[in-house]
């Protein structure tokens, strides 16, 4: 007899520990999305273009009839153009609209698969 009191006595405090458990889990449940719907939400800083840009004018790029822009991504004042096409491999060119020109060119290939560019 005394082993069924024990088992009745471990099946009651299971069930107890079961209710309690979800009954925290609720809780933080419901707590969590309080807290969340009363949070003020973050501001970050959207990158601007450069202050030095003034007045706009064309910035020659100096690629081969043909090529194309596939992509512009403006970053800490430079814009990085991707251009395909053009009887060259693809490649980025780094710009510098407020000196307005470019910086460089990074090509996706071998590094000597082109002769060297005369330096501007």
């Amino acid at each position: 007899m005394t082993v069924i009191k024990m088992m009745k006595g471990v099946a009651i405090l299971l069930g107890v520990m079961i209710v309690g458990g979800l009954a925290l889990m609720a809780y933080g449940v419901f707590f969590y999305k309080a807290a969340e719907k009363n949070r003020q939400p973050e501001i970050t800083a959207a990158p601007s273009a450069p202050a030095v840009m003034g007045d706009f004018d064309a910035i020659g790029l100096g690629q081969p009839t043909g090529s194309s822009v596939a992509a512009v991504t403006a970053q800490g004042g430079l814009v990085y153009v991707t251009v395909r096409g053009g009887g060259e491999p693809d490649r980025v060119l780094v710009v510098d609209p407020a000196r307005r020109r470019v910086l460089g060119r990074i090509e996706m290939g071998a590094a000597d698969s082109r002769p060297p560019r005369p330096a501007n």
